[in-house]
């Protein structure tokens, strides 16, 4: 029988100092982010607490680093400010705030997801594996192949991992997993709430039959396709493990001045 396994992944301290280094962030932004959210989602900032709230250099420093197009909308409507009446810029202000926001968090999210991604992609090249990426809307998935084997990885935006093996059967199937695991966690990803199943088909389980059937030549970009959107949407790309990822996609400024006037 062959392996599949289910789990949650997280970042050790190390890694996740290296996201906030590839980021271009000094501190943990996720604290000054769940604050944000929480007052904005509250509906009950009024048009001094946003000034403030924008103001503040935690909120200053995280949105520049991951949302640059909506906190510069932001500054240029506070500058903007007394051509605008105090209703429209406060609604101008909750609305962009909310959505620079959510794409500092899907950034962030993001990032992380192809961290994990990649150092499965690394621990399998360290087995031998040829190893793909191809990070998409949801989810990047990681093919793995070796002689007879496949291993096909799917990393979700919530950290769930999915792995399906095949070409390898009963120990040897299960100690390629527990290899691949030890590799990742050597560089920076742990498995937590770990659920191991088995297969007897030797074409591959699940994850891998849904890919094949999508008739994708490859495996990686069908996974990643085939997860069910979770946040904002970003270009997808195929690499090759070695290779450079490609440079962050520019983010399309959003016209809104024409309902603020």
């Amino acid at each position: 029988m062959s392996t599949m396994v289910t789990a949650s992944a997280r970042l050790t301290a190390q890694s996740r100092q290296h996201l906030r280094e590839q980021l271009g962030l000094s501190l943990d932004p996720a604290a000054e982010l769940g604050r944000l959210g929480s007052i904005l989602e509250s509906g009950m900032a009024g048009l001094p607490a946003l000034q403030q709230m924008i103001g503040t250099p935690e909120a200053s420093m995280a949105l520049t680093a991951l949302a640059p197009v909506e906190f510069g909308e932001l500054t240029n409507l506070l500058a903007d400010a007394g051509n605008l009446g105090e209703q429209t810029l406060a609604e101008s202000l909750q609305s962009g705030l909310s959505e620079a926001v959510a794409v500092a968090d899907a950034r962030i999210t993001a990032a992380a997801r192809d961290m994990t991604a990649n150092a499965f992609a690394e621990s399998g090249a360290e087995l031998g594996y040829t190893a793909w990426v191809f990070s998409a809307d949801a989810a990047t998935g990681v093919e793995l192949r070796r002689d007879h084997e496949v291993v096909l990885v799917r990393v979700h935006d919530d950290g769930e991992v999915d792995f399906d093996h095949a070409g390898l059967f009963d120990a040897a199937c299960g100690e390629r997993q527990l290899q691949l695991e030890r590799g990742a966690e050597r560089r920076g990803v742990v498995l937590t709430q770990r659920n191991q199943r088995y297969h007897k088909a030797s074409g591959g389980g699940e994850l891998i039959a849904a890919a094949g059937a999508s008739g994708d030549p490859s495996l990686a970009r069908a996974t990643a396709l085939a997860a069910a959107p979770r946040t904002a949407r970003r270009a997808p790309t195929l690499r090759r493990i070695g290779d450079t990822p490609a440079s962050e996609r520019r983010r399309a400024q959003r016209a809104r001045r024409g309902g603020m006037a």
